[in-house]
This record gives C-alpha cells, sequence and structure tokens, in this order.
C-alpha cells in the first residue's frame, strides 16, 4: 500500500470512528448518518473522479447553505436549532471524504470529523463512545503521523517512500501512552461541585404510559405490551433490600376521577402532603437511604418510596415539592438524587389512628356513580372496627375475588369501572386502584390515586437496583389521622407471577444486566466524575499506600476550599508551561535560519531535478552526491559542488544567521552547462568531458 492511500484510509477510518461515536449517543441515527457512512464506504475504495466531485460542489453548497438558513430561522425562533448544525457538519464531512485527499489540505478532514465527535458529546454518550474515542485517538495519532510525512515526502519530490512497520508500531504505542495520559488527567485535574446550569441536550426520551396529566380507564382492544427499556438504577449502600419486590417508587397523584379518567387538580390543601416531622414521629424503623439516577423521561418526576423525608439532588437540578407530595424538578439534566425515606408503620400501630379526623374535600370527591358501587362499599366495610380494617377489608376482595390481566376490554363499554367490579372482574393494575380508591371513598374514606413503579431487579454487576418500563405500578393511599398518607396496593399478588404481569415481564436477562452494568459505571464513573467521585479515588488511593509515622495533620479545609486550591496549583502549572513556551517561540534570529535552510532545500531539490531530466541518476544523500560529483564530473558539476558544499552547513548547521547565498546563480550555471552538453568549470577553465558513468541507459 503506497502512502497515499494509506494516509487516505486512515482518514476515512478517522471519520467513521466519529461517525459511530456520534451515531451511538442518538436515539435513532437518522438519513444524514446513513448518508454519511455510504460516503465514507465510498471514499475507502477510492474518492470520486473530478468529473463527479465538481458537479458535487454545487449540490453541497446549495444545500449547506439551505441547512444554515433553516438553522438561523430556527435560532431566531427560539427553537433548537443544533440539529440542522449537527447535520451540516455531516453533510460536510461526507462531502470532504469524497473529494481527493492531498497532504495539504487533510487538516479540514481532521477538523470535520473532530466536530462530528465534539457534536457526539452533546447528548449522553455511552460504551460505543468510549470505544469510538479510543479509536478515534489511536487513528487520530496514526493519520497524523502518516499525513506527516507524506507533506514531507512531497516536499523533497520523492516518489516512493516506504513506511515500516515498526514506525506504525511506535505510533500506536504511542496513542496508547496519549490514552492512558488522557485517563490519568481525567482522574486528577480538580472538579469543581456542580451548580445550578442551563438546559442540555436529553438524548433517549421516554415517553411512559401512565405518567400523563391524565389516566384513563378507557383503553380497549389491545393488550398491554412488554417494553423492557430501563428508566431507573437504585443504589443502596446496604446491598439489596430484603423487601425489594414490595417497594412502591412513587411518581405522581390524582385526586380527580370524572368515571373515567384521574387527573391533578391544582386546588390541593397546601397540608395535604403531611409534614416531614410528622412521618419522622409516627413511622418507626431505620430510615432507608439510597441514590437514584434517572433517565431523561417525558415528564420531569423524582420517584422516591414514600414517605421522603431528605432529597439531596447530585446533579444540575432542582427539586420542586407540590402540595400533593409529588416530586417534580427544573433542569435539563438527567436526574440523579440522594433521597432518605422511612418504613410504614405496622397494622397495629394504624389500627390505633382515630376514625375521623379533618375532612378532605378533594380526596373524597366522587363522579355520579351506578348505586351498586357504594353499595358494595358500605357491605364490604360492614363491621370494620378501625379505619385500618376498613381499608384492610376492601384490599381483601380487591385481591381474592378478581384477577390481574393485561388483555384490554374488546369494547368501549366494558371499559368502565363498573364493568371491571360486576362483569370483567378482571383487569391491569390501574383497574384495582380506581376501584379501591372510589371504593373507599364511598364510605368517607380519604384516598388518592397513584402511579409509579414497583420492585425491581438486582443486577450483582453494579450493586443497584433496576427498574424497567415493564415495572409501572398503580397503587393508593389512605389518610390516616396521625400518621399521614400510608400505601397500599390492591393489585392481586399473581401480577407479579402470572401472566405475564410486572414481575414476569420486567425481568432482565443476564447479558443485558451485564452490559447494563457496564454501562452504569462509565455514568458513574465518567459522565458523573465529580468532586465526590474523585475524592473517593484519592482516598482508595490514600488507603492503598503504604503508612507511615503520624504526624499532626493541618487545619482542615473543607472541599470547596480544597477544589479552589488544586484548580490554583494547576492554574500555576500551566502558567508556567504556557512561559517555558513562551520562551521557545521563534526569535528574529532563529526564523532567519528557518528561512535560510527553506531556501537551501529548495536549491538541492532544483539541483537535483536539473541532473534528473537530464538524463543523469545523481544520489540522495547530499554527501553521496557531492562525491558523485568530484567523480562522474557531469556538466555543470563545480557549481553544482559548490551548492551542495554550501546546502550542507545550512541545512544540518547550528542556528546562526549563515551567509546570503547566490543559489539561482548557481542553479542557472548548471543549467546552461547540461544544455551545452559539455562541463562548467570554476573560472572559465575547460577539461575533457567526463566518462558518463553515471548517466542514465
Amino acid at each position: 500500500m503506497n502512502l497515499a492511500r494509506l494516509h487516505r484510509r486512515l482518514a476515512v477510518l478517522l471519520g467513521a470512528a466519529a461517525l459511530l461515536a456520534y451515531a451511538s449517543a442518538l436515539p435513532r441515527p437518522g438519513a444524514p448518518v446513513g448518508l454519511t457512512a455510504l460516503a465514507l464506504a465510498i471514499a475507502w475504495a477510492r474518492p470520486l473522479p473530478p468529473t463527479l466531485s465538481r458537479p458535487l460542489d454545487g449540490v453541497v453548497l446549495a444545500a449547506a447553505l439551505g441547512l444554515l438558513t433553516y438553522a438561523a430561522l430556527l435560532l431566531r425562533a427560539g427553537m433548537d436549532f443544533l440539529p440542522a448544525m449537527q447535520t451540516l457538519v455531516l453533510l460536510l464531512l461526507a462531502h470532504e471524504a469524497l473529494r481527493p485527499l492531498e497532504a495539504r489540505n487533510d487538516l479540514r478532514l481532521y477538523g470535520l470529523s473532530f466536530a462530528v465527535l465534539l457534536a457526539a458529546t452533546a447528548y449522553t454518550p455511552g460504551l460505543l463512545f468510549a470505544a469510538a474515542f479510543a479509536a478515534y485517538l489511536v487513528l487520530g495519532t496514526l493519520a497524523l503521523l502518516v499525513g506527516h510525512v507524506r507533506r514531507q515526502a512531497e516536499r523533497h519530490q520523492v516518489a516512493r517512500l516506504p513506511l515500516p512497520r515498526r514506525d506504525l508500531v511506535a505510533a500506536g504505542a504511542l496513542s496508547t501512552l496519549l490514552l492512558l495520559s488522557s485517563v490519568v488527567v481525567f482522574l486528577f485535574f480538580p472538579r469543581l461541585p456542580q451548580a445550578w446550569g442551563g438546559p442540555v441536550l436529553r438524548s433517549r426520551a421516554l415517553t411512559l404510559a401512565g405518567f400523563r396529566e391524565e389516566v384513563s380507564l378507557s383503553e380497549h382492544g389491545a393488550r398491554i405490551e412488554d417494553n423492557p427499556a430501563i428508566v431507573l438504577r437504585v443504589e443502596f449502600p446496604d446491598g439489596p433490600p430484603p423487601d425489594l419486590g414490595a417497594l412502591l417508587w412513587r411518581g405522581r397523584s390524582y385526586d380527580h376521577f370524572d368515571g373515567v379518567r384521574w387527573r391533578r387538580s391544582r386546588a390541593v390543601s397546601p397540608d395535604a402532603a403531611g409534614s416531614p416531622e410528622l412521618y419522622r414521629w409516627t413511622w418507626p424503623g431505620p430510615p432507608r437511604r439510597y441514590t437514584v439516577v434517572g433517565t431523561a423521561l417525558g415528564p420531569r418526576v423524582l420517584f422516591v418510596l414514600h414517605p421522603v423525608v431528605a432529597l439531596q439532588p447530585r446533579t444540575a437540578i432542582r427539586p420542586v415539592a407540590f402540595p400533593s407530595g409529588d416530586l417534580t424538578y427544573w433542569g435539563g439534566d438527567v436526574p440523579v438524587y440522594s433521597a432518605t425515606s422511612l418504613r410504614p408503620p405496622s397494622p397495629v400501630a394504624l389500627r390505633r389512628a382515630p376514625r375521623e379526623d379533618r375532612r378532605w374535600p378533594e380526596y373524597l370527591q366522587l363522579p355520579p356513580l351506578d348505586p351498586a358501587v357504594p353499595a358494595l362499599a358500605r357491605r364490604l366495610v360492614a363491621g370494620a372496627p378501625s379505619r385500618y380494617d376498613t381499608v384492610a377489608a376492601v384490599v381483601r376482595y380487591l385481591r381474592s375475588a378478581f384477577r390481574y390481566t393485561r388483555q384490554l376490554p374488546d369494547r368501549p363499554a366494558d371499559a368502565t369501572l363498573e364493568a371491571f367490579l360486576f362483569r370483567r372482574r378482571a383487569g391491569h393494575c390501574e383497574y384495582f386502584s380506581t376501584a379501591l380508591a372510589v371504593l373507599l371513598r364511598s364510605v368517607g374514606v380519604p384516598a388518592r390515586n397513584v402511579n409509579g413503579f414497583l420492585g425491581g431487579q438486582w443486577n450483582p454487576l453494579g450493586n443497584y437496583v433496576v427498574v424497567t418500563q415493564n415495572d409501572a405500578h398503580s397503587w393508593v393511599e389512605i389518610w390516616f389521622p396521625g400518621y399521614g398518607w400510608v400505601p397500599f396496593d390492591a393489585t392481586p399478588s399473581a401480577a407479579a407471577a402470572g401472566e405475564g404481569g410486572a414481575g414476569a415481564a420486567a425481568r432482565v436477562g443476564p447479558l443485558r444486566l451485564w452490559w447494563d452494568g457496564l454501562q452504569f459505571r462509565w455514568y458513574r464513573w465518567v459522565l458523573q466524575y465529580n468532586l465526590d467521585r474523585q475524592w473517593a479515588v484519592f482516598g482508595a488511593l490514600a488507603r492503598a499506600l503504604p503508612r507511615g509515622p503520624r504526624v499532626p495533620a493541618p487545619p482542615r479545609l473543607d472541599r470547596r476550599g480544597a477544589a479552589l486550591a488544586a484548580g490554583a496549583v494547576a492554574l500555576a502549572a500551566l502558567l508556567l508551561g504556557a512561559r517555558r513556551l513562551g520562551r521557545r517561540r521563534p526569535t528574529p534570529r532563529r526564523a532567519t535560519t528557518d528561512r535560510a535552510r527553506r531556501e537551501a532545500s529548495r536549491a538541492y531539490r532544483a539541483l537535483h531535478r536539473l541532473y534528473e531530466r537530464a538524463g543523469w541518476r545523481p544520489p540522495r544523500t547530499p554527501g553521496a552526491m557531492a562525491a558523485w560529483l568530484r567523480a562522474a564530473r557531469p556538466p555543470g558539476w563545480a557549481p553544482a559542488l559548490r551548492l551542495v558544499r554550501a546546502y550542507l552547513p545550512r541545512r544540518f548547521g547550528p542556528e546562526a544567521p549563515p551567509p546570503v547565498v547566490p543559489w539561482a546563480r548557481q542553479l542557472r550555471r548548471v543549467r546552461r552547462a547540461l544544455r551545452r552538453g559539455r562541463p562548467l568549470f570554476a573560472r572559465g577553465r575547460a577539461s575533457t568531458f567526463p566518462p558518463a558513468t553515471g548517466r542514465a541507459p
């Protein structure tokens, strides 16, 4: 493989690595990515001939102007214009790859590929991005090396230059060293604490069924299909919780029911959520601490275990609490937060709660119902001695007399609460939660419908709980005076083990768990590598090092002060390095020397071309050239020898401004001698014509 082809293929592979990094960050790579990949595949074989590339220039120019105009209109309208600009960069990359790659313009292709790589970082890069980035670093080093060698070969008029394999191996080793050094810099470069930030692009946005402004029972004629998309990853510091399958990840609550749909009304009492102090005093047991790593969902919901008494964001989000107990957030970052929740009180404690308390009209609201519904409620709770027994009676009835199914009703007339209670007697979790809430409201018990997720699956690779879309669930929260809102789930346990219910469908295979564990580690230790993680690395290194004698510790700084101090040290190091580089800037004396070297190199190459065009085969190196001139004595050998002798100290001598050499005059004398076909000696003396031992046949 010649140097030009190797250079072109390395540049194409560099563009392919950048395109892979960009495509891996997109939720759905579109036509621009596919067309760019096709262009790179064509360029791998050979560039387009001028008869095709020149007409293509006009088409690309028109498309680029159209994309720029479209992006400007989006920017003026306050809309997201970055996708249009990214498409423009892909278009330019495809166009540049199809053109013949010359050594003097290869930086354009490198710059466009790097722009595509940067575009991938606007989304949420994953493990494929890491692999593509590593490949980009190795290929970039090789491409820059080969491009430099090609430029020097063209500069010195070398038609064919072998590139030893050991040089390519050395370049690959250098790339690996650069990759390792970048990892070290990434680990130890000072991090400042994260602050409130603006919106960023969010990738892989998911739309969750059930997480809308309203929840409807009117869906019919189909079956709820599986959706194994992962929506939550939850870390527990003490390992997998023993009650993992019963954990209720609270999302949103709904108070208004119109007979078919649940909605969230805006007129909710400010103290309807219950104060954290109330829960701390009345909910026993040790607190449960965990960290949730969410995804960029459509609804901005923070999922927690009820009740949450403390919440600390770990990314650039701002939590917002509503009187209904719902938690949302502002900000465009992926929600990552640590929370502390309490365990529910025992049935014995709840039985001691008084029956009557303040009235909650918003949580007792009912639409016009079939009289059979409140009659059923009164019959179920007759004789219940406490509010807890009232709730338990209805829950027991729904779990024993009904069955769970993911099959939706066939007709709209069957997609109602009355049809579920008195005819079908089967449905999904939203039917059970609706029935429980309506039956309890019918007997004066405040209740609200809640949507979220149930349980999850433990991932032993990453030591966290995986919650998928299949775990979406609906339950009810009941108000107990003196205790607050207590969750109850009326869905039969068969939902977790029966006909494709939540638990059965939510099972994630071991291979996918392994892959998700790797992605989670990438996210936690790369994308979310902040000051806390850096301090954890420092602590692990400190524990691994051998300990010497104890000395008094200096005054302790907080993390912000330590980060600022480390940043000051890094800034001082950068300034010192910039100063040292400034000392090495070209001086006028050095610039004169460099200019003299370039002139000498051009004259030496011109001398070679003169003899080659005349049919001679002069050696390449200056020493061998001088010896050949003295031995073969071709026409013009004397001025040529003076030129070679003047070239040697100026090309390889010390950095000093040499005297001006009349290169053009010496070359003209050699040219005239070659035209006359006889030797030209210094001072005009004649001589016999030398033997043509160096003459080409």
